[in-house]
């Protein structure tokens, strides 16, 4: 999760901070922050965890159940807002729901169930939090996965953890976004994996694939006129009709139109994206 964002999982009491998404705005606790479906796909394609009961102790809105999707997973969710709670419930996969602080939940569900009843635990966890997060679910999963800003392996307070049991860390290569799709976080991201009944001082780095901009930006869909155009079509009196609005379009830079990229402004007659001019001719 972006730093000081205290989302699902939180303390209960509101308290104003700083995301390293959107620097200088104050957030508030029980923010949503969903994990893009995308960066939990790569970390499946390279770790095949086994099925069985899994444990999601930060659940938000179900963001991480549905990317998986898998018919051999029952998760067990975790959550603060109670408003979430019939939606998780209908998530397909779902077999108990509980609304309240994790470590409270998680302690509970410790000694009700005793010492790792989960073969898995993944989440995306409020940073803030997510020592303590770690902490729980190696005492309740065979297998923890979380994912973390990088810079998560440093500090002195982690260090106890990092010499003792250090995870297997594989790196996205792509930041995500938190937000809606169209804004990365400032930050580089990776998912930390335990398996709990292994310690030791060292553990296995890994880049995963990356993946393309069209599964991790759906909402800035090319323009067929600016994105492909044909050969020697560019230059400083080229023109086209968008097939996608009809528009006489007069291409000044290769690069999106700005109708469709939805990150443009108009300005009399033409269309600005990133510094790009855009006439629009009759």
């Amino acid at each position: 999760m972006p730093r000081g964002s205290l989302r699902r999982g939180s303390h209960l009491k509101p308290t104003p901070s700083m995301s390293s998404t959107n620097r200088g705005k104050g957030r508030e606790s029980l923010d949503i922050y969903p994990t893009p479906a995308w960066a939990v796909r790569r970390l499946l394609d390279v770790v095949d965890f086994k099925g069985g009961r899994w444990l999601e102790p930060c659940a938000g809105d179900g963001a991480i159940i549905k990317a998986v999707s898998r018919s051999d997973v029952r998760w067990s969710a975790v959550e603060i807002r109670e408003e979430c709670k019939q939606l998780l419930e209908g998530t397909p996969g779902v077999a108990s729901v509980k609304i309240g602080d994790f470590r409270e939940r998680l302690s509970q569900c410790r000694e009700e169930e005793g010492t790792r009843p989960f073969s898995l635990a993944l989440t995306n966890p409020p940073f803030s939090l997510a020592l303590e997060c770690i902490t729980l679910c190696l005492q309740l999963a065979d297998q923890v996965a979380m994912l973390l800003r990088l810079d998560f392996l440093g500090t002195e307070d982690r260090s106890t953890l990092m010499r003792k049991h250090c995870p297997d860390v594989y790196v996205l290569p792509n930041r995500p976004s938190f937000t809606d799709g169209t804004r990365t976080d400032s930050n580089e991201y990776g998912w930390f994996v335990w398996d709990s009944a292994r310690l030791g001082s060292s553990g296995r780095l890994q880049v995963l694939p990356t993946t393309p901009v069209e599964v991790r930006c759906p909402k800035k869909p090319q323009c067929p006129v600016t994105s492909s155009p044909a050969p020697g079509a560019v230059g400083p009196d080229s023109k086209a009709d968008c097939p996608l609005c009809g528009k006489r379009v007069r291409i000044t830079k290769r690069g999106f139109h700005a109708r469709h990229a939805g990150n443009g402004r108009l300005s009399g007659n033409a269309l600005l994206v990133n510094e790009m001019r855009f006439s629009i001719t009759s």
